[in-house]
C-alpha cells in the first residue's frame, strides 16, 4: 500500500513538505514531482480506469459550490476558527480531521437556483438503482 501522506513529505523531494504551498505544482519541471499529480488513483497497470470521470465530476461539483457559496470559517469566541494543519488520523489510511466551516449563499438568487437544482436532481435520481 502506498502512503501518499509520507510521499508528499519526503524531505528529498519536498524540503518543506508540511507547508501549504499549492503553487509548488504549477510549473513542475522536476520529473519526480510529475508522477505525484494523480497518485491517489493508483499507479501503473492498476491505475483506476475511472480517474478522468472522477476528476471532471469533482471539478464541476467544486466549481458549482464555489459559484453558489462563500466558504467561511466557523466563528468561535468572536474569532475565526483556524484548524491545525497537522490534525490528521494516523493509521492504515490517513485523513485530515473534519474541517469546520460555514457555507453562505452568495445571494438570494444563488440560493434559489441551488435549491431548485437540488430538487430537480432528487426527482431525477428517484427510482434509480441505489437511490434512497
Amino acid at each position: 500500500m502506498i502512503s501518499r501522506r509520507m510521499m508528499m513529505r519526503d524531505p528529498a523531494v519536498f524540503p518543506d513538505g508540511d507547508a501549504f504551498k499549492p503553487e509548488r505544482f504549477l510549473n513542475v519541471t522536476d520529473p519526480r514531482l510529475q508522477t505525484y499529480k494523480f497518485g491517489v488513483f493508483g499507479f501503473g497497470r492498476r491505475i483506476c480506469p475511472g480517474m478522468y470521470v472522477a476528476l471532471q465530476s469533482l471539478h464541476i461539483a467544486m466549481a458549482r459550490m464555489l459559484w453558489a457559496f462563500e466558504v467561511l470559517p466557523v466563528i468561535e469566541n468572536g474569532k475565526p476558527y483556524i484548524p491545525d494543519a497537522d490534525d490528521f488520523s494516523y493509521g492504515l489510511v490517513s485523513y485530515p480531521a473534519a474541517l469546520r466551516y460555514r457555507l453562505v449563499a452568495r445571494s438570494e438568487k444563488h440560493r434559489e437556483i441551488t435549491m431548485r437544482e437540488a430538487e430537480l436532481a432528487e426527482e431525477r435520481m428517484a427510482g434509480l438503482p441505489g437511490s434512497y
